[in-house]
């Protein structure tokens, strides 16, 4: 493995989902008393992580295939990759971006790294991942299968 990442969601998702989340406990605890509030808000607040948790998609880089969540491309059917900020990302999410590219965007991350697939069989021109490291992943994509170095293991 020389690249693992897992892109969580931003910490103003975080606060949005509590806030929420307070918000309806206090609803329940103001019509059917403190008990149920605080179990409501514990319910809640429970599905609210488990599914900000579940679906912040994991990044991998081998020494042959690059991996985004369930999809997966192998490194011989990678062109130019290129390293994309908040302001080149932001286009390539919207004026510039192809229906038929493949995205695995998050919001609330502004950077991304936008890969050519050179495979005649795949359907997808590029992908468009968000990355809250782009430069460590676009390294990672285009060093040697056979380089050594030590691995990149980031958290998002």
């Amino acid at each position: 493995m020389r690249y693992r990442e897992r892109v969580y969601a931003p910490a103003s998702l975080w606060v949005v989902v509590v806030a929420m989340t307070s918000s309806l406990a206090v609803a329940y605890g103001y019509v059917l008393g403190l008990t149920w509030g605080l179990v409501t808000f514990a319910l809640v607040q429970g599905v609210a992580t488990w599914w900000l948790l579940a679906t912040a998609p994991v990044i991998s880089v081998s020494n042959d295939t690059i991996s985004v969540g369930p999809a997966s491309l192998p490194l011989s059917f990678v062109g130019e990759v290129d390293a994309l900020d908040a302001g080149r990302t932001k286009a390539a999410r919207g004026p510039r971006a192809d229906p038929h590219a493949h995205l695995r965007l998050r919001p609330g991350v502004s950077s991304s790294v936008v890969l050519e697939v050179t495979d005649p069989q795949d359907p997808h021109p590029y992908w468009l991942i968000s990355t809250r490291h782009p430069s460590a992943l676009q390294a990672a994509i285009l060093a040697e299968p056979h380089a050594v170095g030590p691995d990149v293991n980031v958290a998002g």
